[in-house]
């Protein structure tokens, strides 16, 4: 065979044409579909069409019914974790007591023989000699044998302090049961969608942007946002006032646009190299 032929497999690594043969060799990227994405109009828990949704500070969606038994849920582990960590604090002062008590105690007896002459000069050649052996003794089993069941070391089990903190489990941010937001959507007349914009009538998706006015609940897109409602400081449908920091932009799940979620549209599988 020819030294530079494209079928040539006698070199140490795979030439380019050999990488394309193979399908699941080295890297490989692969764009997300608009299947791959939450819809704009389902919760981020239980992903189904949102039901009496809620919004956090930081604009996710979610139904009421789980928001409220996912807030309940951290409660109890925080209480339970809490528990655990009182325990845990309980034992590590118990095990530190224990072992200055001890340590108080064996410089108390080594005073009292000292004090008492009862180690002569025989008695502390005899006593050196056992305390070099017993040092030799605690030397060799300080060596950990990880085969032998007896010389195995104890793991250290150490605890960290548990957050107090409910948190979106979303964004992952602290958040609390009252910072939620009703938000009430306007139903869309469209039937592929579910809400639009009362302004514009322009259905919502994953491509567009909404912004939730605070004190009322309604939602409406950025382009009436700006040109229209911001500098009026009212809503558009139930005229009712805000200040500028009264107003929250939800988060989207996704949209097919590389220009609005950038390199989070691809998706990465890294293989093993393959070695001839």
């Amino acid at each position: 065979m020819p030294r530079h032929a494209k079928n040539n497999t006698a070199s140490s690594f795979f030439t380019a044409h050999e990488k394309q043969q193979l399908s699941e060799y080295g890297t490989q990227k692969k764009r997300l579909g608009k299947e791959s994405f939450r819809s704009f109009d389902c919760c981020s828990l239980c992903l189904k069409t949102i039901e009496e949704a809620k919004a956090c500070q930081k604009g996710h969606l979610f139904c009421k019914e789980c928001i409220f038994e996912n807030l309940l849920a951290q409660k109890a582990k925080i209480k339970r974790e809490q528990k655990l960590y009182k325990q845990y604090l309980a034992r590590m002062q118990s095990e530190k007591d224990a072992a200055d008590r001890q340590k108080e105690e064996a410089s108390l007896e080594a005073f009292d023989k000292l004090e008492c002459g009862v180690l002569n000069t025989t008695d502390s050649v005899n006593s050196s000699e056992a305390t070099n052996s017993s040092g030799r003794e605690k030397h060799a089993k300080k060596f950990n044998a990880f085969w032998m069941p007896s010389l195995t070391p104890d793991a250290k089990m150490e605890m960290k302090k548990p957050s107090k903190h409910t948190r979106c489990p979303e964004g992952n941010h602290p958040m609390k049961l009252k910072h939620l937001v009703t938000v009430k959507f306007t139903p869309s007349l469209d039937s592929s969608t579910k809400f639009q914009c009362p302004v514009c009538s322009k259905s919502f998706t994953n491509a567009s942007t909404a912004i939730l006015l605070k004190p009322c609940g309604h939602v409406v897109c950025k382009p009436c946002w700006t040109n229209l409602i911001k500098d009026t400081r009212s809503c558009y449908t139930c005229q009712k006032g805000f200040t500028s920091e009264e107003f929250i932009q939800l988060a989207s799940g996704g949209t097919g646009f590389a220009g609005h979620h950038g390199e989070s549209l691809e998706v990465t599988k890294l293989s093993p190299a393959a070695w001839v």
